[in-house]
């Protein structure tokens, strides 16, 4: 749990100083290629009660796990850095979306309902036992990538 800290913390650190790989060109929209994951919204800006086409490209050779409740989430570019926005509340964990090699998981990200600098931040799992919830799959990795900033107005 504290290495999975750790690595989520130095991510989060390399994404702000852009020290991670370059942006992956092509996609339906602007993105950053994270650890062989690409995660895209679907256009630079949006108003602020517009739903965000968010898309999760798994480009590792391994199978990668995500969330079934919260797959990515909202974060808005502060002063200090980039802060989570609230996440969606589940009522119970189910099976984790399961990302083959070269697919696309896409899904609609609610709108951020206020003016700002955003970017999406998946958060997902490789190595783990499949039909299980994240919680019991003993997940060897968790990893997170995040897509290129969109601004809210």
């Amino acid at each position: 749990v504290i290495l999975a800290i750790i690595v989520i913390a130095v991510v989060a650190l390399l994404s702000q100083q852009n020290l991670l790989p370059p942006l992956f060109p092509g996609g339906n929209g602007p993105g950053q290629l994270t650890y062989n994951v690409l995660v895209q919204t679907d256009k630079p800006g949006y108003t602020t009660r517009e739903f965000v086409r968010v898309s999760i490209t798994n480009m590792n050779e391994e199978i990668m796990f995500l969330d079934s409740c919260n797959p990515f989430v909202t974060e808005m570019r502060t002063p200090t850095g980039w802060v989570e926005k609230e996440r969606q509340r589940c009522p119970f964990e189910g099976l984790p979306f399961r990302v083959n090699k070269d697919q696309t998981l896409r899904r609609l990200a609610p709108a951020v309902g206020e003016t700002g600098t955003f970017r999406i931040n998946a958060l997902y799992y490789i190595g783990c036992t499949e039909n299980l919830p994240l919680i019991d799959a003993g997940c060897q990795r968790q990893l997170s990538s995040a897509s290129e900033p969109f601004v809210a107005s």
